[in-house]
Order: C-alpha cells, then structure tokens, then sequence
C-alpha cells in the first residue's frame, strides 16, 4: 500500500526534485551576468557586512519551522483520530509536505534564474570588488578591474542583487504557512467578521518582514529587490498551495484537493 500510495504521488516529486536540483545548479555552479558598473555611483558604494540573517537561519524560517508546524498539526489529528480518519490525517500530511516542496522549489528556480541572467550589482558591490588602484577615473568598469578582497565568490555573489532570495524564500515560507494554517483550521469559514484567531497568520507575516528589512540593514538590497523578491515568493506559495487545496474561505478548506485514491498506510 505504501509503494502504491507513492507511486501515485510521484510524478508531482519528481517535478519537485527538478526544480530543486535546477536551483541548486544555479546557485552553486552557474556565473552571474557581470553588468558594467559605474564610478562613482553612491548606489552600490555601502559597506560589505555579515548577514543578520544567514543562509542557514533563513533555511530554519522559511523551510524547518513550516515543515514542523505542519507535520506536529497533522500528527496531532492522526493521534485523535481512528479508521479512515488516521488515512485522511497522513494523506493530509503527505499532500502538505509536497506542494510546500512545490512552492519552495519553484520560488528557488525562478529567483535564482532571475539572479543569473540580470546580474544587478549588489548595494555593497564596490566594497566586494575592490578596484584597482590604478582604476580610480570615473567612468564605466568591468569585473576584470576588481581585485576581490573578500574572495571571489563574494565577488561574484555581488552580482546577483535582484531579487532578494532571502525575501523571497520568506515569503514563500511563510506565506505558505499561513495560508496552511488559515486553512486548516478555518481561519476564514463564515464570511466577513472578526475574530482573535485571523490575527494567528500575522505571526509568519512579522517574520517575513523582518527577513526583509535585514537585507536593506546590511546593504544587502534595496528596496525593489525586496520588493519582488517578496512577490516572487508570494506568488510561488499562492499558485503552489492552489493546487493542492481550495480558498482558505471555502467550506471545504481543510480538505486537499488531491483525493487519496490508493491507501495511505496500514492504520
């Protein structure tokens, strides 16, 4: 039944594992497009400093802390729950788990594509690059005139300013996460009106924030990196969790949209 129930869902994995593996290419192997600069342009003349919110944070906000809230969720209903209610509690898991791999797949791939092909120099470019002494004229320079002080792959991650990654990874997790959690616990049921628990989803969104307020603190981006990265990331969560699961306001919000048609597990 297990090898069956996979089976089933496997095509969806394996676009997954695509996506996955395209961004991880991009990221780790492909060089950005080196745009000509110019000197002396304010623009991208702040300081080089060290992330408030490293990579490894960013992996725990935006990948971890969804992923537990969802599986201790789902597993709390599976421990409440008996017969075909247990399959629909690990079906429910399954079917999260996945279109959250989607959305963070997907939102990975494009940003990073975008990153490649744009090479918009960083806030902090000029300090990354490091110029030459004998290049001190103004005037329009390459990537051939820097001497990268920090290390040449600092140097060529300052050509890779739009969008912001960190944005848009934070908002795909958290975005995701919130319209998981408005969902399933019908946040939204009963139309218009409030109540104390549509605040809940306002906890992600402040995290989110605060991922992409750093990236302007540490000179990291300006404001229309953020601004699309944090599109990106809404976009790819929004379209992601729609495919697996209705309008958080619907009836039925709870209830993935993909049925189980095989049996989950032996429960």
């Amino acid at each position: 039944m297990v090898f069956a129930y996979a089976r089933y869902l496997s095509p969806t994995w394996g676009v997954v594992a695509v996506l996955l593996g395209g961004f991880l290419f991009l990221e780790t192997l492909a060089t950005p497009f080196h745009r000509q600069f110019y000197v002396p342009d304010p623009r991208i003349s702040f300081p080089y400093t060290a992330d408030s919110v490293p990579d490894a944070r960013l992996v725990v906000y935006a990948c971890v802390v969804p992923c537990v809230v969802i599986v201790l969720a789902t597993a709390t209903q599976y421990l409440r729950s008996s017969g075909d209610q247990k399959q629909r509690s690990v079906h429910l898991a399954s079917v999260s788990c996945l279109a959250f791999a989607l959305a963070l797949g997907l939102n990975g791939f494009v940003t990073e594509f975008i990153k490649i092909k744009v090479g918009r120099p960083r806030p902090d470019f000029l300090d990354r690059c490091g110029l030459s002494p004998k290049s001190t004229a103004p005037g329009l320079y390459t990537v051939v005139d820097c001497t990268a002080p920090y290390g040449e792959k600092v140097l060529q991650d300052g050509f890779k300013s739009f969008p912001s990654g960190h944005s848009s990874f934070a908002w795909c997790g958290m975005n995701f996460l919130n319209l998981w959690i408005s969902g399933h616990y019908g946040l939204y049921k009963g139309g218009a009106g409030f109540s104390a628990g549509r605040l809940v989803p306002l906890v992600p969104a402040l995290a989110a924030l605060h991922i992409c307020i750093s990236r302007s603190q540490d000179y990291k981006h300006d404001a229309l990196d953020i601004t699309c990265g944090s599109l990106l990331g809404l976009a790819a969560s929004w379209w992601s969790y729609h495919q697996f699961f209705p309008r958080v306001a619907d009836d039925n919000s709870e209830l993935p949209l993909v049925p189980a048609q095989q049996p989950v597990l032996p429960v």
